[in-house]
């Protein structure tokens, strides 16, 4: 049985949660202003942007160039999301 909102105000705060973007892990991504960092990219080594998301203890790496992203717990460290094209997951295979 689903519970009943009375008033509007829940509802209201229902429907912000629902309409946040979700990342693949499940996590939803704050809306508030994130604290913005201008860094280089750890792949390429172009200008990039850190977000830090206070509210959601969330570190974003982006860079624009290369097409990387990491996404991070900034409590644990922890890997939420990691994307970076031309790093391979695997060591190479030599011999």
């Amino acid at each position: 049985m689903m519970p009943v909102i009375a008033d509007s105000e829940s509802k209201i705060g229902i429907q912000k949660l629902l309409m946040q973007p979700v990342l693949s892990c499940g996590l939803r991504i704050d809306l508030a202003m994130p604290t913005i960092q201008q860094i280089r990219c750890p792949n390429c080594g172009r200008p990039a942007e850190r977000e830090h998301f206070a509210s959601r203890q969330v570190l974003q790496t982006q860079c624009p160039c290369c097409d990387y992203l990491l996404v991070t717990c900034s409590l644990t460290g922890r890997v939420i999301e990691a994307y970076a094209p031309g790093i391979g997951s695997r060591p190479p295979q030599w011999g």
